[in-house]
C-alpha cells in the first residue's frame, strides 16, 4: 500500500457513479494488497506449524444423542491406528 501510494507500483481507474448527483469520481484502484493479501494467508496456513496435540473426545464424539455417542467411540479405534503417538 506504501509503494502504492508513493507512486512505485502501477494503477487503474475505476469510475464510480455517486447516488446522490450525477458527479463522477474516479478511485485509483491497485490489486497488489489483495495479491499479498492472499499469498500471506496461504502461506501461514499451510507453512506455520501445528499445535503439539489435541485431544479428540469432545470433537469427535457427540454427547447428546446415546446412538451417535455409541458410533463415535466405536470410531476412536481408526482415530488410535492413524495417530502418530498418544499422550
Amino acid at each position: 500500500v506504501a509503494f502504492n501510494s508513493l507512486g512505485y507500483l502501477p494503477t487503474y481507474s475505476k469510475v464510480v457513479i455517486m447516488p446522490e448527483g450525477d458527479e463522477l469520481e474516479y478511485l485509483d484502484m491497485a490489486p497488489w494488497a489483495h495479491c499479498a493479501g492472499c499469498i500471506v494467508s496461504f502461506l501461514v496456513l499451510f507453512l506455520w506449524p501445528a499445535p503439539g496435540s489435541i485431544f479428540v473426545d469432545r470433537i469427535c464424539i457427540h454427547q447428546q444423542d446415546p446412538k451417535l455417542k455409541g458410533k463415535g467411540i466405536i470410531s476412536i479405534g481408526g482415530f488410535i491406528r492413524y495417530s502418530q503417538e498418544m499422550m
